[in-house]
């Protein structure tokens, strides 16, 4: 079970805090990197992070107690710990609409805001990756983004986003330690992004992409994606890149 307490290493910059948690380790059992600048920041299928200054770059490194498999499931609880966090920060805009998008992006009226990266190490260790756009957004992606300056948000430092995002991580890793992941299967589904709607799921495969058009209608007991495709056939999607079909 993870300690309320957690130990953080600062860095000015880092090739990225993925990579700088993989280094430290064997010096403590539960810690946060905390990053002012990423020169090298990642995200999924090997993508860059763009990294601006006085974002929030950091990665949380832990011993879940739960079985090596079901480890996947802990970026459903990092969603809705960042989910909290943004939240509080809005909370002076009722209009902007905090969802979590399969598998991994936090968005806000339908913009992306935060992303969520998970690598095991050793089957012994995992890292949380997560980037939340605090001041600064990257332009020029295939799709939206934004963040809380742009939304008229409360606009924290990078240290005080990561003192708060600590205090849901561990909350709400509680839940899932105490009451399974059923409980947090739940409260992502509350404000799941295109719950019920037409997506196309995109398929990585040995450098080639595949394209599945259906229709997003649940996630099963494990996390994973259940697309009812046009022939009411139901295919369970373990990973992929989810868009919506208007």
């Amino acid at each position: 079970m993870l300690e309320e307490t957690w130990k953080i290493y600062t860095y000015d910059s880092v090739a990225s805090t993925m990579d700088q948690a993989v280094e430290l380790i064997a010096e403590e059992s539960q810690f946060a990197v905390l990053a002012y600048n990423q020169t090298n920041g990642r995200g999924r299928q090997g993508r860059q992070w763009q990294s601006f200054e006085e974002n929030l770059f950091t990665t949380l490194a832990f011993k879940p107690s739960q079985p090596c498999k079901t480890w996947g499931q802990v970026s459903f609880v990092a969603a809705l710990a960042v989910g909290e966090v943004i939240q509080d920060y809005l909370s002076n805009q009722q209009s902007h609409v905090v969802q979590y998008k399969w598998p991994n992006d936090i968005l806000v009226s339908g913009k992306k805001i935060a992303g969520i990266l998970l690598e095991i190490i050793d089957a012994s260790w995992l890292l949380v990756g997560i980037g939340i756009n605090l001041k600064n957004s990257p332009e020029g992606l295939p799709y939206l983004s934004t963040s809380l300056k742009e939304l008229e948000g409360g606009v924290p430092s990078p240290e005080t986003a990561l003192l708060l995002l600590m205090k849901y991580f561990t909350f709400k890793m509680k839940i899932l330690e105490e009451k399974g992941f059923s409980e947090i299967r739940s409260l992502w589904l509350k404000s799941g992004a295109y719950l019920g709607k037409e997506i196309e799921v995109r398929l990585h495969k040995q450098g080639l992409i595949e394209k599945i058009n259906g229709r997003f209608i649940d996630l099963d007991e494990e996390g994973t994606l259940l697309l009812e495709l046009p022939n009411k056939e139901i295919k369970r999607i373990f990973a992929g890149d989810v868009l919506r079909q208007d």
